[in-house]
């Protein structure tokens, strides 16, 4: 009764697993992260989001289970360490152990200790894997701020996603699959794979397995008529809002939100090369803070004023 709701978790993360099975397609990064994995006995995957993370744990963790090791599937650290069983083999997932969105710096003070060392206890025991996913730049801001984590002894591997690992064939495929095991109906399926549409999903520079999860989900088109399938698939991907909106809009602060619209504006005026100064990016970011009304001229100006104090 004490580990019920372990067991409860594990059991839909499970039904999740049986899930992705159908539509996953096996690519580098699959066998990479077991090589990595099998000395260590701790992984963790970072990249962007959307890029199949938590898919890529839950793969690693269904071979294991296939060969006879307990799956646990856990939300904290102390779950872990209550599920955690010297005599059997178990495979531990934690996704998002740092945090869905974005860290939160006092809950990375209270746990990052313990973090550490479960993932200690694992280490030494050769019948425990444990699997955890993050953002990557949730990570890299937790190594920032944790010594623990940034531990050079911490005996950790990360395993990196990125798109580049995604060949024209494997995007192919992965598209295929989501097809083939959706409920969309077979005329907009059809009405997809008739024309151009395919290859410009595939060579889409916005391609992401998300989006193509997104756009294969029945209820996603359902009110899609067959014949206009196509171009609103192509139209997520090329203005794929609606995915990421409430993340935008609710997850992060005004001043972050401000700061992603100076980082789009400025590039978009620099088709040369990518990216923007820093101190270009400063200027454009002090003027739109104003702008927006995050904080008044003269509060802008006593910033600055202390800001060259310094």
């Amino acid at each position: 009764m004490l580990k019920n709701d372990i067991a409860v978790f594990t059991e839909a993360t499970y039904d999740e697993i049986e899930r992705i099975l159908k539509v996953f397609v096996v690519n580098p990064s699959l066998n990479k992260s077991a090589e990595i994995l099998e000395p260590t006995h701790c992984l963790i995957v970072s990249g962007p989001p959307g890029v199949g993370k938590t898919t890529l744990a839950q793969v690693l963790a269904a071979e294991y289970s296939d060969e006879g090791w307990e799956l646990v599937s856990i939300t904290s650290i102390e779950d872990g360490f209550r599920a955690f069983q010297r005599c059997n083999r178990q495979v531990f997932v934690f996704d998002d152990f740092l945090g869905k969105i974005r860290l939160d710096p006092a809950s990375l003070a209270r746990d990052d200790g313990r973090i550490v060392r479960f993932m200690s206890m694992i280490h030494k025991d050769k019948g425990k894997r444990l699997i955890l996913t993050t953002r990557a730049y949730i990570l890299e801001a937790a190594r920032a701020l944790s010594e623990a984590l940034d531990d050079q002894k911490v005996e950790v591997s990360e395993m990196v996603l990125n798109l580049a690992t995604y060949t024209r064939e494997l995007k192919a495929r992965i598209l295929y699959n989501h097809l083939y095991h959706s409920e969309i109906d077979q005329d907009s399926i059809q009405a997809l794979l008739a024309g151009d549409s395919v290859r410009q999903i595939v060579d889409h520079r916005n391609y992401m397995p998300r989006i193509i999860q997104w756009m294969t989900d029945e209820i996603r088109p359902r009110d899609v008529p067959p014949s206009e399938y196509p171009k609103v698939f192509l139209q997520t991907l090329e203005h794929p809002d609606k995915i990421w909106d409430k993340a935008f809009r609710q997850h992060i602060s005004l001043n972050a939100r401000i700061l992603l619209y100076c980082l789009y504006f400025a590039e978009q005026e620099r088709f040369s090369e990518p990216g923007v100064r820093m101190d270009t990016l400063g200027l454009f970011f002090e003027r739109a803070v104003v702008g927006f009304g995050a904080i008044t001229r003269e509060e802008l100006r006593a910033v600055i004023r202390i800001r060259f104090a310094r």
